[in-house]
C-alpha cells in the first residue's frame, strides 16, 4: 500500500459529521468515495485525527490514506478535489511514513468557536458563527477560559460516547479575544488547544464560558466541578454550527 498525509478543510453544514456511518452523507464517506474512483479500487483506507460532529467545520484536519495504487501528490490532490464535494478541499498531500498516525502521532490539537452577539447577524454567518444575542461579560469569560488550563477529569464536560481508557485530558491554552470581520460581523473568538478531546468536550467548555459571561453561573461552579469529580452538567451544550477544528500539532 501506498501512504499519504492530507491536510484538509471542509464546510460542515451538509454533513453529518467525519466519520463514515450507514445512510448518512459525512466527510470520510466523501473523501473515500472520490479515492474509489481514483484508485478503481474499493482497496483503500483514510483515517483522520478526529471525529468532529454534525455540523462541525474544520480549517485543518489531517488525515492518511491508503492506496492500492502509487500517485504524485500533486496529481492526488487535483484528481480528490475534481471529484469531491466543492464544500470539502484538500488542502495538501505528502507522502508519509506508514508509522505515521493521525490521532496517535499528534500532541496538541487547536478547537476555535466563534459567536456572534449583535442584535441582528449577518447574513453571511449563520452556519459558521454562532448568534447568541445577548451581553457577555467578557472579562469574566476570560477569567473562566483559564480555569480550564491544567490537566483534569472533564468527564462533566463530555457526552457520552465511544469507551474512553480515562477522561483526564490536559489544556495547554483556553483563551478569548474580540475579532471583526467584514462579513461576519465583531465576535468573540473562543481558542483551546490540548493533548485530546472527550465527545463535545470543546462544545461544553464554551457552554460553560458563555453561561458565566452571561452571569447564569459564577467561576466557583467551574472551579468546583473541575477538582468534585462529579458527572454532572452546568452549561448547555454550544451549538455545532461556530466550531472548528483548527490545526493539529505533530
Amino acid at each position: 500500500m501506498n501512504t499519504y498525509k492530507i491536510k484538509i478543510s471542509y464546510n460542515g453544514t451538509s454533513f453529518f459529521g467525519w466519520q463514515v456511518q450507514p445512510q448518512q452523507r459525512t466527510i470520510q464517506g466523501e473523501l473515500n468515495k472520490a479515492l474509489v474512483k481514483i484508485c478503481k479500487s474499493n482497496d483503500i483506507k483514510s483515517v483522520g485525527s478526529g471525529r468532529t460532529d454534525a455540523g462541525v467545520h474544520a480549517r485543518e484536519q489531517v488525515a492518511r490514506i491508503d492506496l492500492p495504487i502509487q500517485l504524485p501528490c500533486g496529481a492526488l490532490l487535483a484528481g480528490i478535489n475534481s471529484l469531491i464535494d466543492k464544500d470539502i478541499r484538500v488542502l495538501s498531500v505528502e507522502v508519509c511514513d506508514d508509522q505515521f498516525h493521525p490521532i496517535f502521532s499528534a500532541y496538541a490539537k487547536e478547537y476555535v468557536y466563534l459567536l456572534n452577539t449583535d442584535t441582528i447577524q449577518s447574513a453571511f454567518s449563520k452556519n459558521f458563527v454562532t448568534h447568541f444575542p445577548y451581553h457577555l461579560n467578557y472579562e469574566d469569560m476570560l477569567i473562566a477560559c483559564k480555569l480550564f488550563e491544567g490537566e483534569y477529569d472533564f468527564l462533566p464536560f463530555s457526552t457520552k460516547g465511544t469507551a474512553v481508557k480515562t477522561t483526564i485530558r490536559r489544556i495547554f491554552d483556553c483563551s478569548i479575544a474580540v475579532k471583526k470581520d467584514r462579513f461576519l460581523g465583531q465576535y468573540y473568538q473562543i481558542s483551546v488547544v490540548g493533548n485530546g478531546f472527550l465527545k463535545q468536550m470543546v462544545r461544553l467548555l464554551v457552554g460553560a464560558i458563555v453561561a458565566v459571561g452571561r452571569g447564569k453561573i459564577n467561576i466557583f461552579d467551574i472551579e468546583e466541578l473541575l477538582t468534585c469529580g462529579e458527572d454532572r452538567k452546568i452549561s448547555a451544550v454550544a451549538p455545532a454550527n461556530g466550531l472548528y477544528l483548527n490545526k493539529v500539532f505533530y
